[in-house]
């Protein structure tokens, strides 16, 4: 019995510590946990939360009050005030609990810091600087060099923003230099984004003197210096390097060099795709269909801001990118109007109005955002009055048909002739009619035979099938990872209802049907655009959302009856 007893004291012990060790980080751990939150917090909100939460999970109340403190700066990016308030006033509260040690000036540091940086996203400068000030005493008393030059930085940067720009540039190269000659004293992790960091600030801040005081272009070069170093010592593939390159690229455009600028945001492009950046891609999408559009390559536009509409809508990133979703609609009502496709300048007005509304209430729009919306709108109102007109003058058409077909009927009436081709006529009707009979009795058989299978409410069918034409007209098939789940999710349903839906509706499976709006949309593009008839077989396949050119390859041959070579030959052979 003793024996028993002392194995149960054992194992429950064991099971406490094991669950107490679950809460307990290590240094490094702690560390690691601390970039990855820091990396993410300017591309993916969504994952920086979910590594300061693990963070918090820890027992250590210095932790505790990083992890606060940091959340409390990304709430704040995201524009909720009330939240990011709490999370620093409990930041403190941990603060608080944490014995007196150099560790807890540090740490005060860093909540002063994000302090700062908050009220600096609250455009309340003067509270800003009060707290950099304040964090800069607590580093300089431990020594703490990297925290220092932050500070310094920071500053700086208020310093600017309040009409010193030239005392901000001097601050930030003079701690540039510093950080290049005590390179000693720095984390051999934190040494080269520091550098990188420092030279795109200085980068930035030569932009915006450009800007607030109408200086030549001459101040852009300076900044293109800066932002090339920058570029030159950033990690490859990370969001430090992406982010100067969209810089260096803006820099260009501001230079009124177009085509440099479109070659940087490429390059861009490839680092988001390659370090799954894929959100970024919807801001770089917008840049490079600007400058198609400013170069009337309506065309080129239109293929990249459809992909930025196309990214948002699925991967719907939280507070993130929702201005640049607008601003790709706002182009593609424009575009579409211009090339005439009076349905997409419907479809795509219809959602720049009803998410203007959205930042309307929200009070995120922008002093122009009036503008933009009364010329949706009247684009909107001239392309619904065409179309009016166009069905109205089919109508008519149709009638002087019908008017036509009657006096000339009459005329003939007293023909034999005609008799005889108006007797076959009826014969052929009759025999139409009891085709048509025995086609609807098929169909009425077959919805038994499918209601018996599968029982759906007709409203709800009606509903998903609606939702389902919708995923259409907004082209979601175009991507890589729609999927037969994915669709079910967006439209609320499941696979097996969404399965019913396309086999009733199109009498195909969910693939064949996905497949067929595919290579419908390739066959439009090659028609319409002697431009996309150039791209690779494999650039055609990406761009239709298939998997690899040889699956495009395969289904194109099966629904059009030629290779897409085939079909490009015959069309620039026309």
């Amino acid at each position: 019995m003793r024996i028993v007893i002392f194995y149960l004291f054992v194992f429950f012990t064991l099971l406490t510590y094991s669950q107490e060790e679950k809460h307990n980080l290590t240094k490094d751990d702690y560390l690691i946990l601390q970039d990855k939150a820091r990396s993410y917090q300017y591309t993916n909100i969504d994952s920086s939360f979910f590594y300061l939460n693990k963070i918090e999970k820890s027992s250590n109340y210095t932790h505790k009050a990083f992890a606060n403190a940091m959340r409390g700066y990304l709430y704040q990016l995201t524009n909720d005030s009330i939240k990011s308030k709490k999370s620093t006033l409990i930041s403190y509260q941990y603060l608080n609990k944490v014995s007196n040690s150099e560790e807890k000036t540090r740490l005060k540091a860093y909540l002063l810091n994000f302090e700062g940086l908050c009220y600096w996203e609250r455009f309340q400068i003067k509270k800003a600087l009060e707290k950099y000030n304040q964090g800069k005493k607590l580093a300089k008393k431990i020594n703490d060099v990297p925290q220092i030059i932050k500070f310094n930085s920071n500053i700086a940067l208020v310093i600017g923003e309040m009409g010193n720009l030239n005392s901000e540039i001097k601050t930030l190269k003079s701690s540039l230099d510093f950080i290049k000659n005590n390179e000693y004293l720095f984390p051999q992790n934190e040494y080269l984004p520091m550098i990188s960091n420092t030279y795109l600030t200085i980068c930035n801040s030569y932009v915006r003197k450009f800007k607030e005081t109408n200086e030549d272009k001459k101040v852009l070069d300076s900044a293109i210096v800066f932002c090339k170093k920058a570029i030159h010592h950033a990690e490859e593939k990370s969001y430090l390097k992406l982010n100067t390159l969209l810089t260096l690229g803006d820099i260009y455009v501001l230079k009124n060099d177009l085509e440099k600028a479109k070659k940087i945001y490429l390059s861009a492009n490839v680092i988001a795709k390659e370090s799954n950046f894929l959100v970024t891609s919807i801001l770089i999408s917008n840049k490079i269909g600007k400058l198609f559009y400013t170069e009337e390559k309506l065309k080129e536009a239109l293929l990249f801001f459809n992909k930025a509409d196309s990214i948002y809508k699925i991967n719907r990133p939280k507070n993130e990118y929702f201005n640049e979703y607008l601003e790709a609609n706002y182009y593609l009502t424009k575009l579409y109007y211009k090339l005439g496709d009076r349905n997409k300048v419907i479809l795509h007005s219809e959602i720049y109005l009803k998410n203007y509304l959205t930042k309307n209430k929200e009070n995120k729009f922008l002093s122009d955002d009036e503008t933009l919306k009364n010329e949706v709108e009247n684009l909107k109102k001239e392309t619904v009055f065409e179309k009016r007109i166009q069905i109205v003058s089919y109508i008519a058409l149709v009638v002087l048909l019908l008017v036509l077909v009657f006096f000339v009927i009459k005329n003939r009436k007293e023909s034999v002739q005609q008799n005889q081709e108006i007797k076959a006529i009826v014969s052929e009707n009759k025999t139409t009619i009891q085709e048509i009979q025995k086609l609807e009795q098929l169909s009425v058989n077959k919805k038994e035979k499918t209601k018996t299978l599968l029982k759906i409410d007709t409203k709800k069918e009606e509903t998903l099938l609606k939702k389902l034409k919708q995923l259409e007209k907004e082209q979601l098939f175009l991507s890589k990872d729609f999927t037969q789940r994915l669709a079910a999710k967006i439209i609320k349903t499941n696979t097996t209802y969404l399965s019913f839906i396309v086999n009733k509706h199109f009498q195909k499976t969910f693939g064949e049907y996905t497949n067929d709006l595919k290579i419908d949309y390739v066959v439009k593009e090659m028609k319409s655009n002697a431009t996309y008839r150039k791209y690779t077989t494999q650039a055609i396949a990406e761009s239709a959302g298939f998997k690899s050119a040889i699956s495009f390859r395969k289904s194109f041959k099966n629904k059009i009856g030629k290779t897409p070579i085939e079909f490009i030959k015959d069309l620039n052979n026309l």
